[in-house]
């Protein structure tokens, strides 16, 4: 092996590493609302663990955003988001009183804000081509998280963070190996965040980008207790996520030739129609099979709303904006969106039933597909295929 494919490797094994242990934090943190449900919280009260949080993360991400663009090296987000994270949730792992959770889920939520961005605002610098295969690696962790709790905590949730506390203080040590790309305002004038949001297709792609996530929020919330609900048990739900989220893994692989098939505004409008279908089906399944069938196309929100969206984002911004463009990103669909989609979910579940809530989901959907569907078209005509 000559010296220069040794550099890479030990390059490229942190990098995968970190994704796929993240992945598999974020593949355990499925059962959070489940896990709030068993410790006694209403389904109220679960969507305002999840908003509330929400809004303070809408306040720091673009404070992480900013600073990802101007510290030395990016990487030092991650070891100081992910380490303080792995310490909050360990230590709300402890505790069971509403108001005690809701502060522990909220410095939580502050610290893993920053993670998703940076992550792949680094894989995108350091190799553009490398963010697929990072994700799919990501993907597997996804899976490997979801099934194992599924079978590990099979009788009660009770030790489910301090479980991902580890996984995410592990990240944060990992995170010291990863590729020294360096922030572009480091040493050099200062741009501020907001100039991200002066390009009128970038707000439009984010204000868009915002309501759609908002429907996937809601699913990310309370779709596996809705599972819960329905009567079936952890290690089922763990093969229901994994099997849900299984077309991520080959969609990854081929994804940057599907991302130049056609433009993203393409995209957009085909994530909207697929899940508009989507989530009004999810309102009235209640079979394993059908649920199964009907979460095949799950890979659509991840493709169309995140991963193309970051493509895009780090072709058509300045690099001295690069960490704030993919912080305004996930300012949209992890910020607003999670606050919208928590909070107004959780007092429809507890007013109207979870299923109900699927069903308006796919709603919101189909009318935000009819009144941009022409908008969007304008801009893909514009754009005839994707930048290379």
């Amino acid at each position: 092996m000559t010296a220069a494919n040794r550099k890479k490797l030990l390059t490229y094994i942190p990098m995968y590493a970190f994704y796929i242990l993240f992945f598999v934090y974020l593949g355990t943190s499925s059962f959070q609302s489940r896990y709030l449900s068993e410790i006694g919280m209403t389904d109220s009260q679960i969507g305002l663990i999840s908003s509330i949080p929400a809004i303070a993360g809408l306040a720091a991400q673009p404070i992480w955003g900013t600073l990802s663009d101007r510290v030395q090296y990016k990487r030092t987000i991650l070891i100081i988001g992910s380490g303080l994270a792995g310490l909050s949730m360990f230590i709300t792992g402890f505790l069971s009183d509403f108001l005690p959770v809701l502060i522990g889920m909220t410095l939580i939520t502050v610290s893993l804000i920053a993670i998703t961005p940076t992550a792949n605002s680094i894989a995108l610098e350091h190799n553009p081509t490398m963010l697929g295969p990072l994700r799919m690696t990501g993907t597997i962790g996804y899976q490997i998280g979801a099934v194992a709790l599924g079978f590990i905590l099979t009788t009660s949730l009770r030790g489910l963070l301090q479980i991902m506390g580890l996984i995410v203080f592990l990240c944060s040590l990992i995170a010291w190996f990863q590729p020294p790309v360096k922030g572009h305002q480091y040493g050099r004038e200062k741009v501020s965040y907001i100039s991200v949001f002066k390009d009128k297709k970038i707000l439009f792609l984010l204000i868009t980008l915002l309501i759609c996530t908002t429907t996937t929020q809601y699913y990310n919330t309370f779709f596996v207790k809705m599972l819960g609900d329905l009567g079936f048990s952890n290690a089922t739900t763990g093969i229901i996520t994994f099997i849900s989220i299984f077309f991520e893994i080959p969609f990854l692989y081929f994804s940057h030739k599907l991302y130049r098939k056609a433009t993203l505004w393409t995209w957009l409008l085909i994530g909207m129609a697929i899940n508009a279908v989507r989530f009004t089906c999810l309102g009235f399944a209640e079979t394993l099979p059908l649920i199964l069938l009907i979460n095949i196309p799950t890979v659509s929100v991840m493709g169309c709303f995140e991963f193309f969206p970051a493509l895009y984002l780090n072709d058509a911004v300045d690099e001295k904006l690069k960490g704030s463009a993919q912080s305004a990103l996930n300012l949209s669909f992890a910020g607003g969106a999670k606050l919208l989609g928590s909070l107004l979910g959780g007092f429809l579940g507890d007013t109207y039933g979870l299923q109900t809530g699927f069903i308006c989901c796919g709603c919101i959907l189909a009318i935000t597909f009819l009144v941009l569907f022409i908008p969007c078209r304008r801009l893909a005509k514009r754009e005839p295929r994707a930048a290379k």
